[in-house]
């Protein structure tokens, strides 16, 4: 299993719980689409298009795009340049989740010229620090902590707490993706003691979460279980379960490197009985072949098969009709069980 892999999967869930349902953003896409065909304002029609094409920008990236762009040419054509200001930062998280640097870093360069115009330092300090997450080789670690410590010390100065959250987090980001663990953990550190201040839990236990995959990176591997369960303490406390499940799934992985495999069944365990009640198939499967590696770990290969099975039914069941990686998995079952002629 891969760790990499294993954590992006967790980390979709964590947005789950963080932002808000899909039901609520429909809701708020039919409301702006009536709007639209009700206006008849320019100042409003860039307002309500810009908003569109905002809550679209993931779901529907070109319809996005469209409306983003129709928004900038009426905001240039009747020269509101604060509407300007918002479109093209839109536009720049359009291209942004479709990870086009060039046209992120152009949109952002023109997006701070008029925030510096019209002294919006607020948007300024946003458009910084995504300058600096456009920066994303090893090689541009200097350039992208340039730009996020200029965002910083913005925020700083006109006390955008949230904003100095993000900033913060980004630059732990930054750090961590550059191998240097202890600097990615102090700035991972200033922004729980932030959020903390702010009272945002599900937050602490995101940062708490990547505090944990900062120290598992590190191989720091009794840290990171202290981060995860600290993380998972604030879970219950919020009675989050896609949370807890999260945290319990990370806390096993880790307890399985550490070799503690009874503890990492038991906390296995625990995760997938939340999944399955959520019915998140893709994490689902990936807890059942974390039990399934333990068990081939004590050597027990006939159960570890029995977890390996299951993957291949839920697959199936899909119309995947199995995947690579569990007929891998099953395979060196077979072989390490000897049964060489099932390979």
């Amino acid at each position: 299993m891969k760790l990499t892999k294993f954590k992006n999967i967790l980390f979709s869930i964590l947005l789950l719980f963080v932002s808000q349902s899909i039901y609520s953003q429909s809701a708020r896409i039919d409301s702006l689409k009536k709007e639209i065909t009700k206006s008849t304002d320019d100042l409003q029609l860039i307002v309500l298009k810009n908003s569109l094409a905002y809550e679209f920008q993931q779901i529907n990236p070109d319809t996005a795009l469209l409306l983003a762009k129709e928004a900038l040419v009426l905001s240039t054509k009747i020269n509101d340049r604060k509407g300007q200001l918002n479109v093209l930062y839109t536009i720049s998280l359009i291209y942004r989740h479709q990870g086009q640097r060039d046209s992120i870093q152009n949109y952002l360069q023109e997006a701070k010229r008029l925030a510096v115009e019209l002294e919006d330092k607020f948007l300024l300090s946003k458009i910084l620090n995504d300058y600096g997450t456009s920066f994303n080789g090893v090689t541009e670690k200097d350039s992208a902590l340039h730009y996020f410590n200029t965002a910083l010390q913005i925020s700083k100065e006109n006390g955008f707490l949230d904003q100095q959250f993000d900033i913060l987090n980004d630059i732990g980001k930054n750090y961590k993706y550059n191998a240097d663990y202890n600097q990615a953990e102090n700035y991972f550190l200033q922004a729980l003691d932030l959020q903390k201040e702010i009272g945002n839990k599900n937050y602490q236990a995101g940062i708490l979460q990547n505090l944990g995959n900062n120290a598992g990176d590190a191989n720091d591997l009794d840290k990171a279980i202290k981060y995860y369960e600290e993380a998972l303490d604030l879970m219950e406390t919020l009675q989050n379960n896609e949370g807890k499940a999260m945290i319990l799934s990370l806390i096993a992985y880790h307890y399985m490197q550490k070799g503690y495999f009874p503890l990492s069944l038991e906390y296995y365990q625990k995760s997938l009985k939340f999944f399955e009640k959520l019915e998140y198939n893709g994490v689902i499967i990936q807890d059942l072949r974390g039990i399934g590696v333990v068990y081939e770990a004590m050597e027990n290969y006939p159960k570890a098969m029995t977890y390996y099975q299951q993957i291949l039914k839920i697959e199936e069941a899909g119309g995947k009709g199995g995947q690579t990686d569990i007929f891998n998995d099953i395979g060196r079952n077979y072989f390490l069980r000897a049964e060489y002629d099932m390979l």
